[in-house]
């Protein structure tokens, strides 16, 4: 069927029929994508992003360094430093 002629139509109700060689053909309908992005200039990039936000006290990242307890690790002696 590529490349065959088709004819479209629509009633007043709104509802629509594709039609190939007088027969109705079964069609679904997809979503519209969606927009992409705004195209933003240079100089007002900074007005447009998001401030980077401060993670919370009890972010993992914080704990860095210490046990589950909440106890630092030592640090390990390297070898030779005698």
């Amino acid at each position: 069927m590529r490349k065959a002629n088709v004819t479209v139509c629509e009633n007043a109700q709104g509802q629509v029929t594709i039609l190939y060689k007088r027969q109705s053909l079964k069609y679904t309908i997809y979503r519209k994508q969606e927009r992409q992005a705004e195209v933003v200039s240079s100089k007002s990039l900074d007005h447009k992003l998001k401030s980077p936000t401060r993670p919370p006290d009890d972010h993992p990242w914080r704990k860095y360094g210490y046990h589950l307890n909440g106890k630092p690790i030592q640090e390990a002696v390297p070898h030779g430093s005698d």
